[in-house]
């Protein structure tokens, strides 16, 4: 849902908080790509009120085009952009989140991200057919799923299967 069609919801029921108030709960949060540790720390406390049952929760991959470009982020203070994740390289055109979601209880919250382009060829083994595995991303994947169930114990979940889209 976009800005403006929440807003107009917001309208129609003003049950929801408007949109600046929402940017206010989250604006000390610092976005980083790989493991979204400030994340995982202030969900936790929601988390916790859940029931022992209701905490199991699955891992899924979500990716989204982006425009390429580099920009300066005043919040971490550096310039961001470039891609993030291993083989890639060169300016981002595609963001990868890895989302935490509920399975008894319904909740969802970003664990990790990175930031993709093209495989840098030079990275890519000397092989006739291409083949991603080849190249790494399958590793470096797997690496970033298991650092984030690794992580889970800072918000109090229990992950319990990954889930590609």
């Amino acid at each position: 849902m976009g800005t403006k069609a929440y807003a107009e919801l917001v309208r129609k029921l003003p049950i929801y908080p408007n949109p600046r108030k929402l940017q206010m709960s989250v604006e000390h949060i610092k976005f980083r790509s790989g493991i979204q540790y400030d994340i995982l720390h202030a969900v936790k406390n929601g988390i916790s009120r859940l029931p022992d049952g209701h905490r199991t929760c699955v891992v899924g991959g979500n990716g989204m085009a982006i425009k390429e470009a580099e920009v300066y982020d005043p919040r971490i203070k550096k310039m961001i952009g470039k891609a993030t994740f291993e083989p890639h390289s060169g300016l981002a055109k595609k963001a990868m989140a890895l989302v935490i979601a509920g399975v008894a209880t319904r909740f969802k919250f970003t664990g990790a991200y990175v930031l993709t382009s093209s495989v840098d060829k030079s990275k890519k083994r000397k092989r006739e057919k291409y083949d991603e595995r080849d190249i790494g991303v399958g590793e470096a994947l797997k690496k970033l799923v298991i650092d984030l169930v690794a992580a889970e114990k800072i918000a109090g979940v229990e992950i319990e299967a990954y889930i590609r889209a």
